[in-house]
C-alpha cells in the first residue's frame, strides 16, 4: 500500500511493503491538508513562521500533481488567503479546505475557479477560534471537527448538499 503523508518539512508517498519513501515537495514550508480526484494529486503547503511572523503575512498554498506524481503548478496562481489551512476533501466538483486561520471552510468550484467563505460557527471572524482541523462527507452528511484551542474538541454535523 502507498500512503500520502505530509510532515513539517516535506510532502511524500510512503510505500507500506518496501518502507520506501518519495518525497514529492519539500522545504516550502509545513506541508499539511491532502486530497485528490481521479486526475490529480492536491496538497497545501504553508509557511514556515520565522520569530516575530504571524500565520497571514506570507502565502500559503494548493499544490497539484498528476497520476505521475510530477509537480504541476499551485491550483490557484494568487494568494487566496488560506491561512494555517489543514484538511482538503474533494467531492468531485469542488474542493473544501479547512481553513483554520480564518475560523471558516473555503469551498472551491475546480472548474471555475471561485471560493465561496462558509463561516460554520454562526459568526464570521476572520482568526482562528475554533481551529477547524477535518472535514469528510458521507452518505449526505458532512462532518467537521474542530478542536476549539486549548477547550474540548467538538464534532459538528450537517446535512449534505
Amino acid at each position: 500500500m502507498k500512503l500520502a503523508i505530509t510532515t513539517y518539512n516535506y510532502f511524500g508517498i510512503f510505500d507500506t511493503e518496501s518502507h520506501d519513501l518519495q518525497i514529492l515537495d519539500e522545504g516550502k514550508g509545513k506541508y499539511f491538508g491532502i486530497t485528490w480526484d481521479e486526475n490529480f494529486l492536491y496538497a497545501t503547503v504553508g509557511v514556515r513562521l520565522n520569530l516575530g511572523e504571524q500565520y497571514g503575512q506570507k502565502k500559503e498554498r494548493i499544490l497539484v500533481f498528476d497520476k505521475a506524481l510530477k509537480r504541476q503548478s499551485d491550483f490557484f496562481e494568487s494568494d487566496i488567503g488560506l491561512n494555517n489551512v489543514h484538511q482538503l476533501f474533494d467531492t468531485g466538483e469542488t474542493m473544501w479546505v479547512a481553513n483554520s486561520g480564518k475560523n471558516r471552510i473555503e469551498i472551491i468550484d475546480k472548474e471555475l475557479k471561485t471560493i465561496k467563505h462558509w463561516y460554520p460557527f454562526f459568526f464570521k471572524r476572520n482568526k482562528d477560534i475554533n481551529h477547524l482541523n477535518s472535514i469528510f462527507i458521507k452518505d449526505n452528511k458532512l462532518y467537521l471537527l474542530a478542536h476549539n484551542n486549548q477547550k474540548p474538541s467538538i464534532a459538528y454535523e450537517y446535512s449534505y448538499p
